[in-house]
Formats: structure tokens, sequence, C-alpha cells
């Protein structure tokens, strides 16, 4: 995933049950320390988030204003499909709660991106607070970095995020 302070992205934004739809580019503003490491802080019209490579694991400590402590592993950059525990707090808009989530991944092929099919690592988180159950499914791909995302709060689409075509990086 290309994250070289001044990249962007433009990304279509379906929100609110698909209520409203817009183009909106995600740029690396700037640098920033994530787990201890050095990782990138991302602008967008959702708000900022920041992630991070450690290994071969991308980490965020904050996704679109929502704040993960300690960051949580959103997606590891491997084929393989175990399940992954976090346990630590969210801070929402409105309120933080302690939380606990699954990671689970599989290699995706069924993708279509610039009128072809791709292959990706979907990763599926499942949240779960006092107030809230959420879903956060990621499709990564080598390159290209995040290609889509969804977010479902207690089984209802929310956020749907998908990255307009652009040829891959070497990163």
């Amino acid at each position: 995933m290309p994250l070289n302070v001044g990249h962007s992205w433009n990304y279509t934004i379906r929100s609110v049950r698909g209520l409203y739809t817009y183009v909106s580019p995600i740029t690396v503003s700037r640098e920033v320390s994530v787990a201890n490491t050095q990782g990138v802080e991302l602008k967008s019209a959702l708000g900022p988030s920041r992630m991070a490579w450690a290994g071969d694991t991308l980490l965020v400590e904050r996704l679109a204003g929502t704040q993960f402590i300690p960051p949580l592993p959103l997606v590891y950059r491997t084929d393989e499909t175990h399940e992954r525990h976090w346990k630590g707090t969210v801070v929402f808009v409105d309120n933080t709660s302690p939380a606990w989530a699954i990671q689970s991944q599989s290699p995706d092929d069924d993708l279509v991106y610039g009128g072809k099919k791709i292959h990706c690592i979907r990763s599926t988180i499942q949240f779960h607070t006092a107030s809230r159950d959420i879903e956060l499914e990621t499709w990564f791909s080598a390159g290209l970095g995040i290609v889509q995302q969804e977010q479902r709060t207690d089984g209802i689409l929310l956020v749907k995020l998908q990255q307009i075509a652009q040829k891959p990086s070497s990163d």
C-alpha cells in the first residue's frame, strides 16, 4: 500500500443506507507514530485515519475518526485464514467503550477493479461493544491498498468505500 506523504486515492463513498454517494480523495497528509512504529495520517471527508505497517500487519489507530486502543490489526499480508482476537477500547464520536473483536481473512479473487477481477485479501472484523456490534470488511490488494471497505453497525450498512481504479504501484 503506497503510504508516501502526498499520495492520494479517489474513492466512491456511499453512506447512510445509500442515500449519499460522492467521490472523495483520501490523502497521506503526514507521518505519525502508530504502535511505536512509523505510520501515516490520512485525511478524508470521513475524518482522519492513522495507520502503519508493522511487519506483515496493517495496524489502524484511528479509522475515519474512531480510535482504537491498542491499535487494531486491519489486515495481514498473508493468505492465512485463522482467526485473531483483539481486546481494547474504542473511542467513538459519542462515547468510549471497552470492546473485543475477532479478525479473520481469506483470499478473494472475485472483486472487480478497473473492469477486471483482481486478487485481494478480504478481512472481516467483528467488534462487540456495550452499545453496538460492528462489522468491518476490508478488501486489500498489494500495490493498490484498500480497494473496498464496508462498515455495518447492528447489521445495517452505513458506509461503503470503493477505490476508483488506478495503476498499481510497486509498494
